[in-house]
């Protein structure tokens, strides 16, 4: 097991895909806050956490109709799922940030 500051690979991926996120949140923030446009906060933030949502969703199979979903179960293994299902996770952790700060925004 590779350790990562005292955790394993995927605690650190973990870790990696919510800073990147934040990082690009921030840079969002920081437009915002340099131009007084919330419209390139918008473009910034909308387009990284929507990427993510929807790279999220396509590697979780979230778009598949039932016997798509049989078919994958029973085409893939279990190594290749679960490697499927961690990259999802990181997508979904990558896009958090950025949602939160364009519904921030947005609401307040």
């Amino acid at each position: 097991i590779i350790s990562i500051y005292g955790g394993d690979l995927v605690m650190g991926l973990k870790g990696v895909s919510i800073i990147v996120g934040l990082f690009i949140a921030i840079i969002g923030a920081v437009s915002y806050f340099v131009t007084g446009n919330t419209s390139a906060l918008y473009w910034i933030c909308g387009i990284a956490g929507g990427a993510g949502l929807l790279l999220s969703g396509v590697l979780i199979g979230a778009f598949l109709n039932g016997s798509e979903i049989r078919g994958n179960y029973f085409s893939e293994t279990e190594k290749h799922r679960n490697t499927r299902v961690q990259a999802s996770i990181f997508s979904l952790l990558f896009a958090i940030p950025n949602v939160l700060v364009v519904l921030g925004f947005y609401f307040f």
